[in-house]
């Protein structure tokens, strides 16, 4: 029923039929659980439009975010569309490289298997690309990514009639790590409403690491809430107005409120990364990132970058609110998602060729 009075309220708007030689922009759906970005492009890449759709509340369903960010779409960008990159980050969305995979044969079926395995048996969309440099006597070495059916079929859904002009749909985060060709490992921290997103990766050995943490900035702004009575609103503006705490070094303790509060969840964080970089370089044997790039997508914490650092006693650059990617990246779900997965109205669409097509399984 959600998804049907979604559908209702994007059919209200009334676009133009136009020749597909006059949709010459790109649609880039950027989602996660707390904000949504849209940008639209003309054929010279120069942007034309950006709209967010932020949630007040600790977390949301990214279609819900996009079909609400959908709305604020004008029109008559919306008839020029021809293209559409959308990209998700999401704690049912999993990456892994071939080698950890233990994978050697990357046809469908072979695939597809192990992506069932990944999310406990649930139907799942793949998607495969090479990675890394692959020596003569080498297995290819690729990395792969999963998501739940559902998810991806959701977030089409919330597109409405743009879903069928859909190229890629691929990780949000990970992109900017699995794109940087650099001869050190690389790491990032993406925080998100109720969960982050912590990627390492070592483009020289093919190595890929990306763990969903199961805490965000709805976390600290419910704690910090709970430590003085506030509403998660109230809580939220002063968190972003100034930061709440200080912190002295590595071995910090809570010594007032505020501390009492935060340090736990940001110690958290800490705890994670540096065990993630501990199994990256010595049991993957694919090195150590000597800097933390982070980016916060959920609510704006003042003074994370540089609480991190103390605890970390590392250099933690900050990426801003979002990384977005202005083109198709690597790991599509499209090309691994089965037939008439897409259904507008009553018609399926199978994705082949790079495009949506009108699907043979249609009656």
């Amino acid at each position: 029923m959600k998804w049907r009075a979604i559908w209702d309220k994007i059919g209200q708007r009334q676009v133009k039929e136009v020749a597909p030689a006059e949709r010459d922009c790109t649609l880039c759906v950027f989602t996660s659980d707390v904000r949504c970005i849209l940008t639209v492009q003309d054929r010279t890449g120069a942007e034309l439009s950006r709209l967010t759709e932020l949630s007040n509340a600790p977390a949301a369903d990214p279609a819900t975010l996009v079909s609400n960010a959908m709305l604020k779409l004008a029109a008559e960008l919306e008839s020029r569309i021809g293209n559409v990159l959308i990209y998700l980050d999401d704690p049912e969305l999993s990456v892994v490289d071939s080698r950890q995979a233990k994978l050697t044969h990357f046809e469908g079926r072979a695939l597809a298997e192990f992506g069932k395995y990944q999310l406990g048996g649930r139907p799942t969309a793949f998607a495969s690309s090479a990675y890394g440099q692959t020596g003569q006597t080498e297995s290819e070495k690729r990395v792969v990514g999963y998501l739940s059916e559902d998810k991806l079929s959701a977030v089409l859904f919330a597109l409405g009639r743009l879903a069928k002009f859909a190229t890629f749909f691929g990780p949000w985060s990970a992109q900017h790590d699995l794109a940087r060709a650099e001869e050190e490992p690389v790491a990032s921290l993406t925080v998100h409403g109720r969960f982050s997103t912590l990627t390492m990766a070592n483009e020289a050995a093919g190595a890929v690491a990306v763990r969903h943490i199961p805490i965000g900035t709805a976390s600290l702004v419910e704690a910090y809430g709970a430590e003085y009575g506030l509403s998660f609103e109230e809580a939220a503006k002063l968190l972003k107005a100034r930061p709440r705490m200080t912190l002295n070094g590595k071995q910090a303790h809570a010594g007032t409120a505020s501390q009492a509060a935060l340090l736990p969840g940001i110690d958290r964080f800490a705890s994670e990364f540096a065990a993630t970089a501990d199994y990256f370089e010595y049991q993957r044997l694919s090195g150590r990132a000597p800097r933390l790039s982070l980016s916060v997508i959920g609510h704006e914490i003042a003074g994370f970058a540089e609480w991190l650092h103390k605890l970390l006693d590392m250099e933690v650059e900050n990426a801003g609110a979002a990384i977005l990617p202005d083109k198709a990246g690597l790991l599509n779900f499209l090309e691994g998602m089965r037939s008439g997965l897409l259904k507008l109205g009553n018609q399926l669409y199978d994705f082949t060729g790079g495009r949506f097509v009108v699907s043979k399984l249609n009656p």
